[in-house]
């Protein structure tokens, strides 16, 4: 069992009255029946616009569901894959009116490294961005060293290095505090401190106060591992340490370690009038941009990014035969 509970968990959640409104399904089947479900509700005009929005707004996410077959399975490919589509799903997120400039980023951030598709980074952290200013405390802190380490850029690593050190003399949750340490210690390169907080983790992602099926899997952890792979050649890497906890997949991380972090694929596929998430899912994602707002703070450009999205999903459903 790749995850020790996980199944077991998932199966008792799945008898819960308002299980489906968790996003726990009882299988793929019912998983689909209810996304067709949802369009039907929504859908009036039948036009492409109203698709993308629809697609857009109204689908449940099959995360947990694929995590449950991948774990029941013992299916390192399909658990590759589900963190892909997760990952590429949640990117969509970028078009979210937080308040908070690309700081706003940092949890995607970690979906992108656990889903293998750091080729996205440049989208949601552009260089010319320069560094976060305005956002939630831990989205800044945390985006300022992924951006720093991602660029190896003096000056950022710098300015990073310094917010750093400050977040972990001031009062933060543990968990927090450890994903930081870990990306300081990258910045380091001290091996000693990368090992201990990247375990650190690891372990305390388990004690999060959040959905029991939510922190049975480390996905932060994977990240911070899949970040290390990326950023360090090859005999410096060896120093990399394999987390030991519970919930982290020890057999994951040496898969993708012999397989090269390879970028996975859609692992759910939808069919009929739904046909169209599949492209939705694989369509070219503008990069970040940034505005002012009425108090003249910078946050990310959501209606650039929505605008975007929609005028390039749209050309999806110009075919309209090809959704009979």
């Amino acid at each position: 069992m790749l995850v020790k509970g996980y199944v077991d968990l998932y199966e008792k959640e799945c008898k819960n009255d308002n299980a489906m409104d968790r996003g726990i399904f009882q299988s793929r089947e019912v998983y689909l029946q209810e996304q067709c479900k949802h369009y039907k509700e929504y859908s009036l005009l039948g036009t492409p616009e109203e698709k993308v929005r629809i697609f857009l707004s109204a689908f449940d996410s099959p995360y947990l569901l694929g995590l449950y077959e991948a774990f029941s399975a013992d299916d390192l490919e399909l658990l590759n894959n589900v963190l892909y589509q997760l990952a590429r799903t949640n990117l969509f997120d970028m078009g979210q009116n937080t308040g908070a400039d690309h700081s706003m980023h940092y949890i995607l951030a970690f979906r992108l490294l656990s889903g293998n598709c750091i080729s996205f980074f440049e989208k949601i952290y552009p260089k010319s961005l320069g560094l976060c200013q305005n956002g939630m405390t831990m989205g800044i802190v945390t985006s300022n060293l992924l951006m720093a380490l991602y660029y190896q850029d003096s000056a950022m690593l710098d300015d990073a290095k310094q917010e750093a050190k400050y977040f972990l003399d001031s009062n933060q949750l543990k968990f927090d505090k450890a994903i930081v340490e870990c990306l300081l210690a990258f910045c380091e390169e001290d091996w000693q401190k990368i090992n201990e907080s990247l375990q650190k983790v690891a372990v305390l992602k388990v004690r999060q106060n959040i959905a029991p099926l939510s922190k049975r899997f480390s996905s932060e952890a994977h990240a911070l591992f899949a970040f290390g792979h990326y950023l360090f050649p090859e005999e410096a890497k060896k120093q990399l340490k394999i987390p030991n906890a519970k919930g982290f997949v020890t057999s994951l991380a040496k898969w993708n370690v012999e397989n090269q972090f390879p970028q996975g694929q859609l692992f759910l596929h939808y069919d009929g009038v739904l046909q169209g998430m599949n492209q939705l899912l694989e369509i070219d994602i503008p990069p970040c941009r940034l505005t002012k707002n009425f108090l003249n703070q910078t946050v990310v450009d959501a209606a650039y990014f929505q605008k975007e999205v929609k005028e390039r999903a749209l050309r999806i459903f110009d075919d309209e035969e090809s959704y009979a």
